[in-house]
This record gives structure tokens, C-alpha cells and sequence, in this order.
């Protein structure tokens, strides 16, 4: 009995130091929440006015980010109210007076411990429930809130409580460790702020020596906080909230890796700061460090990553980038830290001339270290995880088909770019699967055997940077320089975990084409490389696109679009890759998300559609329901012509030219040989319509007709049935910058590929 009341007495003690902390944290709290709500409020009425929203998502909103755990004014509080109530706290450890009067106490150090941790707690905890309370009364009085989901809004502010308990034990350890204010400001901005400095030294090493580095990276949060407990937060707060922007949601299991991660971080500074404060010596009030042993564990691991950051920075602000600066950046950023550790944990600038035990130590490692990273000394680019722990591979590849489109969600749990698009490498990334890993192996082996040797070129040229993957500064023989394309490789592991590699390949290579050319025809590369594949009824209700007299536009009904998918899935499935040699889209169509009758919503695209002469059920069902089956359907109504285009004179000077014409002969001829940027290059066999063809321009090409005028970029083939003056303007042979498609053949590179 008598130790329940002397631990309230020191709670009510502490709570008597911290009035203005008191105060504080009930300001921010107020502002955070019941200010908050209120100006969002009138934007709601605003928008409900002007009918851009409506309740159903009001309620969603304010669920996730008013009242809930996504309310961003609230994870600043908690962020800023943890860092103020430790070190406010637990000023006394800094302070050898008070630090004597509390250690002079007939109490236990661990029950004053104890007291003000838990007060440190109570007073960010008390006023944001009762200000949480206050904001959900507000929501339900206005209809806001989601009574059915009532539940939901205790358990959020539950999380929130539990993010600034990890976040103030944090800091309490930071306080505890030190022995001077400043340096305990230091330590949170350690905790805090190291992971993703650390991070984003090893991402950048990653990327500038090795050329088969394949970043797994999707947004700049990610980039910016990895390693961090504010990243850990918005990982939790993503997990529990999982599509924010279209639902009201408590995803348990979704976020307990991260809960548990929370949990232990709290626990853990909890019990570590509570050994070490009856461990602390009384003397330490006043220090750098409360403990000598961590002095140079801390100095030799800043100081590590204070070099590695600054031989970078040497490297890439020099025009040489030689190793020379890398070592002298590394150098001096050994040297500046040593000296203000040294000077920070002395308080006194002579002290920055001991200790060069730590010093070497930090030279050694770091050096060490980067020449890891220069020869490879891991084998990183040569290295692939062995076939039995390999589930299956994803291939992704940015010369045929390089243009798909697909929703992005599709790719990612990340919630945070619903209704955007992402690419088709994406796309295959996440939802290839092959499992035939001997075929998938030619590919990867030759890809890792390239890598390799580019890394010795790039020791041999100096050229390390992280788009060195695209170099290539070997002499060859003419007509014997490699043509290259890029894959991205994705493993997926048996155990859950997934290997990344990005390999640049030499396509004119028999043995990686023929594997590819395999590959391609089968079928699980075809649904992992076509989002079009992977549909799923209701998906979208509209195609759209444009021809040459403009736009086009179609609602569908949800049968008639899932026919269309079907028939078109059918018809791309059986398309082979010997198939793209002879056969060149002629239309491109878009998959569209249009939800008629509510502005709130606007058409998305979502899917493109290749039109391909042989889809001839494709085609049939364009033509059944109206819509154009070309890029050139209406041709035959355009009045007028213009095509705008650049060049270099014989003295190297860029002119501006323009050709027009209202001919209808000229006109028809120039449309023949004009090919929208879209599908020229869509399947990566560049179209030539005959074997005249000699060279392509890409000109700003504008036609008009009795309905509408467009305009837009298009490859302009040189024929001779072309304008002569149009000719002259576009391929004089003072002007070769665009010369590029043979005229040997009608295959693109397919027929440099195959040596004919």
C-alpha cells in the first residue's frame, strides 16, 4: 500500500514540473484535431455543394484521416510532443545538482524512473483522447461518421497511442545515454534520421557500382524514411488503412509485422533505459556520454558512414571522377567527424588530436568497404539464388511491347496512386510467374556473364555512375557493335523473398534471342507481359482512343466489354513473335474507367489494346458497334495538311520548316506514309511499308477536316511518292540525323537479329 502511494506522490510531483508541457500538449492536440476537422468542415460542405464528392466519402475521409490514425497534424504532434516530453522529462540526468537531489532520494531510481515515464505518457495521451472523443461527437452531429464502423475509431486512436510510445521511448534512451541536452538532441536526431542516411548511402553505392543493380524502390517516402520509426509508422498506418481512399477499414493482419515491430522498438528502450538508469553514474550529469564503452562504437560507426557519404560526393561533384577523389573525399570525411566526435565528447578542441586508434579503426573499414563495392568482392553481379529455392521468375524487357499501361494497384499494396497507371515492366514484374527455369535461365545466365564485364569496364574506364549500365565505350569492329536491350529479372523465392537484377544484353546474341523468341510464345510470359490478360470483369466500361480525324469515345455495356476483352485476350494469345514480322498494329485503344452521371469521377485509363490486322474478332467487333478499326479511318475527309519539322543546315544550325498542302493527291500520299509515334514503335519492329523506305523523320503533323483538327507527332516514312518539296524539307541529305531503318529488308532490327 505504502508503495502505490509513493508511486502516485511521484506522479503528482513529476506532473507539477511539467505545467507548461501540460499546456502544450493540450494546444497542439486541440489544433491538430478539433481545428483540423472543423476547416475541413466547411471544405466538405463546400464540395457536397458543388457535387465533387458525396457523404459515402466524406465518411471515408474523415474516418482515415481526421479522427484516424492518418490525420497528418496529429503524427507531427506525436512526433514533436515525444521529443519534448523525454528531454523535458528527464532534464535532470543533464543537471548534476538535480541530479544529485534525485539520487539522494530514500526511492528507488527505477520507481523514479518509472513515475516519469508513465507522466510523460499521461500527458500527450489524455488530452488527445479526450480531443479524439470531442472530434468523432463533431462527426457523428454532422452524419460524418460511420455508425456501423464505430468500433473502429477507439482502435485508431489506440494505434496512435502506441506510435508515440515507441517514439518517446526512443527518446528517453536518447536521454539517458547522454549526459548533456544537446547531445541527447543529437542522439533523437540519431535515432531518427540515421536509417535513411544509411539507406540512401547504400541505395547510392548500390546504383553507381553495380550495373545490375535494380532498385526496389517505388516512391520517394520510401527513398526518404527506410530505417526510420516515422517510416515504420506510415507502414502501419498503409497496413491498417489499406485502400484509404475507397474504404473504411482496420486491416488487422495486414499491419501486425508492423505493430510488432512497434512493440518490441517500445519495449526495448523501455527496459533498456530503465537498466541503464540505475546503472548511470551520478558523475555522467554533465558529459557527452553517460557511458565510456559506447564512446567508440559510436565514433567508428558515424564516422564509417560520414566517409563512405563523402568519397561519393568527392566522386560525382569532381568532372575526373577518379578513385583519387573518392579516396580524398573519404579522407576528409573521416578527418572532419573525428574531429567534432572528439570535440563533442571532450568539450574541448584540443581533444580532437587524441584517440587515433578509432580513427585508423573507421579508415580501415571504410576502405574495406568501398573496395567491396569497386571489385566486386561479394560477386554481386555475377550472383543468382540457386534453381531449388526458386518458385518461379518474372522477365520484363523495354523492347517489345515496351509502351503497356496497366492500374497501378495492380503492381503494389501501396494505396497511395489509386486510379494512376503504371508501366507493363511493372506490371510483369508483379504478375509474371514462369515456372519453366531452364528456359527462363539462358536469359539470366548471359545477362549475369554481361554484367560481369561491364563491371571490369567500368574499372577499366572509370565510369562507375548510377546509369553506367548504359555505357559501352569499347571499339568495335564495323558492323560488329552489339545491339542492346535491357531486362529486368525478378526471382521469386520459395521462402517469400524476391532477387532484382536489371542486365543490359546484346540482342544480336543467337543464343539469348532464340531464348527469348521461346519464351515470349509461351503462356505464362504472355499473362504476366499483357495487363490486357489479367481483366477482371467490371474492371472498365469504355474504349477509347484517337484516329486521324481525332478522339473517339465508346461506353460499353459490362457483357459487351467482357466479350471484347475476351475476343481480344484470344486473338493476342495466339499472336507468336514470328507473327510481329509481318503483322504492325494499325490502331491503339484505351480501357477506360468512365463512370457517366457524376463529376465526382473522371474517364481513366487503365489498359491499352493493340489492334492488329490479323484480330480480324476484333476488328468484327470495333465494326459492330461503330467504332474506327484504323489509326487512318477518315482520311479520305481531311482538306487540309501541315507537317512542321526541324533540321540541322550544312553549317550546323537548327531551322524550323513547314509544309502544307490542301491536294487531295499530296494528301492521301503523305497520310500512307505517316505512322502515329504510338504505333510505330509499339511492338519494337519499326514499321516499313515498302522497300523503298530509306529513312523516317519525326515531324509535328496537323491535318483538318470539315469536323475537327488534329494534331500530333507522328513518324513521317521517306517515299518516293512523297511531295517533292516535302521530301527536300525533311530528307535532304544535308539533314541525316533521323536516317535510321534499313531498307534491306521489312523487319526493323528483327532483321538485323537474324542476319537475314
Amino acid at each position: 500500500m505504502t508503495s502505490k502511494r509513493l508511486f502516485a506522490n511521484l506522479l503528482k510531483e513529476n506532473s507539477k514540473r511539467r505545467l507548461w508541457t501540460i499546456a502544450l500538449s493540450i494546444a497542439a492536440n486541440f489544433f491538430a484535431q478539433i481545428v483540423y476537422a472543423m476547416l475541413m468542415f466547411g471544405h466538405y460542405a463546400e464540395r457536397l455543394e458543388d457535387k465533387r464528392t458525396n457523404i459515402e466519402d466524406i465518411r471515408i475521409h474523415f474516418y482515415n484521416n481526421i479522427v484516424g490514425m492518418g490525420n497528418m497534424p496529429v503524427i507531427l504532434t506525436v512526433l514533436g510532443l515525444a521529443f519534448i516530453l523525454a528531454l523535458q522529462g528527464y532534464y535532470y540526468l543533464f543537471d548534476s545538482r538535480q541530479t544529485d537531489l534525485y539520487y539522494s532520494l530514500p526511492v528507488k531510481r527505477d520507481k523514479i524512473f518509472d513515475a516519469n515515464n508513465l507522466c510523460g505518457i499521461l500527458v500527450f495521451a489524455i488530452p488527445y483522447l479526450i480531443c479524439n472523443l470531442i472530434t468523432l461527437i463533431m462527426g457523428i452531429s454532422r452524419g460524418y461518421v460511420a455508425i456501423n464502423a464505430i468500433l473502429l475509431y477507439p482502435a485508431n486512436a489506440l494505434v496512435v497511442l502506441l506510435m508515440f510510445i515507441m517514439c518517446y521511448e526512443l527518446c528517453v534512451l536518447a536521454a539517458v545515454l547522454t549526459g548533456h541536452i544537446v547531445v541527447a538532441v543529437l542522439g533523437c536526431g540519431v535515432f531518427f534520421f540515421l536509417g535513411p542516411v544509411i539507406n540512401a548511402i547504400y541505395l547510392l553505392y548500390m546504383e553507381t557500382f553495380f550495373s545490375s543493380y535494380c532498385n526496389d524502390y517505388s516512391y520517394i517516402g520510401t527513398f526518404t524514411f527506410t530505417g526510420s520509426p516515422i517510416n515504420l509508422m506510415l507502414e502501419t498506418i498503409f497496413g491498417f488503412q489499406g485502400d484509404a481512399d475507397h474504404e473504411i477499414a482496420f486491416y488487422t493482419f495486414d499491419a501486425a509485422g508492423c505493430m510488432l515491430e512497434i512493440l518490441v522498438l517500445a519495449a526495448g528502450a523501455f527496459l533498456t533505459s530503465r537498466i541503464l538508469v540505475k546503472r548511470r553514474a551520478a558523475e555522467a550529469a554533465g558529459k557527452a556520454m553517460a557511458f565510456s564503452v559506447i564512446k567508440p562504437v559510436f565514433k567508428i560507426f558515424i564516422s564509417v558512414i560520414a566517409a563512405l557519404g563523402a568519397g561519393l560526393l568527392m566522386y560525382f561533384v569532381g568532372s575526373t571522377r577518379s578513385f583519387g577523389m573518392f579516396i580524398f573525399g573519404m579522407l576528409c570525411g573521416l578527418i572532419i567527424v573525428h574531429i567534432v566526435i572528439e570535440t563533442i565528447y571532450e568539450f574541448d578542441f584540443k581533444a580532437s588530436l587524441k584517440h587515433y586508434g578509432t580513427l585508423i579503426a573507421s579508415a580501415v573499414i571504410s576502405v574495406f568497404i568501398f573496395c567491396g563495392f569497386v571489385f566486386d568482392i561479394v560477386g554481386y553481379e555475377s550472383w543468382q539464388p540457386m534453381p531449388s529455392r526458386v518458385e518461379s521468375i518474372a522477365i520484363s524487357d523495354d523492347f517489345i511491347y515496351s509502351d503497356l499501361i496497366a492500374p497501378y494497384e495492380k503492381t503494389t499494396h501501396d494505396t497511395n496512386f489509386y486510379n494512376s497507371i503504371t508501366t507493363g515492366a511493372s506490371y510483369a514484374l508483379a504478375n509474371m510467374k514462369i515456372t519453366d527455369l531452364e528456359m527462363a535461365e539462358k536469359i539470366t545466365r548471359l545477362g549475369a556473364i554481361q554484367a560481369k564485364n561491364a563491371h571490369k569496364d567500368a574499372i577499366k574506364y572509370k565510369l562507375f555512375s548510377p546509369d553506367y549500365i548504359n555505357y559501352d565505350y569499347n571499339e568495335y569492329a564495323e558492323g560488329t557493335s552489339p545491339n542492346y536491350a535491357y531486362f529486368s529479372i525478378q526471382w521469386n523465392l520459395k521462402n517469400g523473398k524476391k532477387v532484382k537484377r536489371r542486365y543490359k544484353v546484346d540482342i544480336n546474341d543467337q543464343e539469348l534471342f532464340a531464348a527469348y523468341k521461346d519464351i515470349y510464345n509461351s503462356e505464362e510470359f504472355k499473362y504476366g507481359k499483357f495487363p490486357v490478360l489479367g481483366i477482371e470483369p467490371g474492371e472498365i466500361n469504355a474504349l477509347k482512343g484517337q484516329t486521324i480525324q481525332g478522339e473517339f469515345y465508346k461506353n460499353l455495356s459490362e457483357a459487351d466489354m467482357d466479350e471484347f476483352v475476351k475476343i481480344y485476350s484470344e486473338e493476342l494469345k495466339n499472336q507468336s513473335f514470328d507473327d510481329l514480322k509481318n503483322d504492325e498494329p494499325v490502331l491503339v485503344i484505351y480501357g477506360a474507367d468512365g463512370r457517366d452521371g457524376n463529376d465526382y469521377y473522371s474517364s481513366t485509363d487503365r489498359y491499352n489494346f493493340y489492334v492488329f490486322p490479323s484480330f480480324t474478332k476484333t476488328i468484327a467487333f470495333l465494326e459492330k458497334h461503330e467504332m474506327p478499326v484504323t489509326w487512318w479511318d477518315g482520311s479520305d475527309k481531311i482538306y487540309s495538311v501541315s507537317i512542321k519539322a526541324d533540321r540541322w543546315n550544312g553549317n550546323g544550325e537548327l531551322q524550323y520548316t513547314e509544309w502544307q498542302s490542301r491536294d487531295k493527291n499530296e494528301i492521301q500520299e503523305v497520310v500512307k506514309n505517316v505512322i502515329p509515334s504510338e504505333l510505330y514503335q509499339a511492338t519494337g519492329i519499326n514499321l516499313i511499308y515498302d522497300d523503298g523506305v530509306n529513312s523516317w523523320k519525326n515531324v509535328e503533323f496537323t491535318v483538318t477536316s470539315k469536323l475537327s483538327t488534329m494534331q500530333d507527332y507522328v513518324y513521317l516514312i521517306n517515299n518516293d511518292n512523297l511531295p517533292e518539296k516535302l521530301k527536300t524539307m525533311c530528307f535532304s541529305e544535308e539533314d541525316d540525323t533521323d536516317a535510321s531503318v534499313s531498307s534491306d529488308g521489312k523487319y526493323g532490327w528483327v532483321k538485323c537479329v537474324t542476319n537475314g
